[in-house]
C-alpha cells in the first residue's frame, strides 16, 4: 500500500476537513469526542502511504 495516491488524497481530505472545522470554531479538539477517531483514521492512513505499515491491516490478517 506504500505510495497509494488515492489513499493519500483521501486522508488529506479527512485531516483538512477536521482542521477547517477546528479553525472555524465548529469543533473543540480539547474535548474527548468522536472526531478524534476520525482524525486518528486520517493520520493512520496518511502515514501508511509513506511507510507501508498499517496496524489495522496487520490486525485483520490474524
Amino acid at each position: 500500500m506504500k505510495g497509494n495516491k488515492m489513499v493519500r488524497l483521501l486522508s488529506l481530505m479527512i485531516i483538512g476537513s477536521i482542521a477547517a472545522a477546528y479553525f472555524t470554531g465548529q469543533v473543540d479538539l480539547t474535548q474527548p469526542t468522536w472526531i478524534w477517531l476520525t482524525l486518528f483514521a486520517g493520520v493512520n492512513a496518511l502515514q501508511s502511504t509513506f511507510t507501508g505499515f498499517c496496524p489495522v491491516e496487520k490486525f485483520l490478517n490474524k
